[in-house]
């Protein structure tokens, strides 16, 4: 019989991630990482702060350095400005 104790920690909320995009290019983004790299999983919920625009994200809390890495090689083919964990909307 299977005890509770015996199944693996629940794991760890989603980090909700706003970026800082064009609309235009949210579509090749949605594109790029869904197919190739599966870290992220993208939104098109918006937030307006400061009068910008800003995407949601979800990432996996330990694939954040690899979230990083991507959004410097996505920055060669389109615009990417600049991002924030939710929590730390000022």
């Amino acid at each position: 019989m299977l005890s509770l104790s015996d199944l693996p920690p629940p794991a760890e909320e989603a980090l909700v991630v706003y970026i800082e995009m064009r609309e235009e290019d949210l579509h090749f983004f949605e594109s790029a990482v869904r197919g190739l790299y599966g870290i992220v999983n993208p939104r098109r919920d918006m937030k307006l702060h400061h009068g910008t625009i800003y995407y949601k994200n979800y990432i996996a809390p330990d694939l954040r350095e690899e979230f990083e890495e991507l959004l410097n090689t996505m920055k060669s083919y389109i615009f990417i400005g600049d991002h924030f964990v939710e929590e730390s909307l000022p």
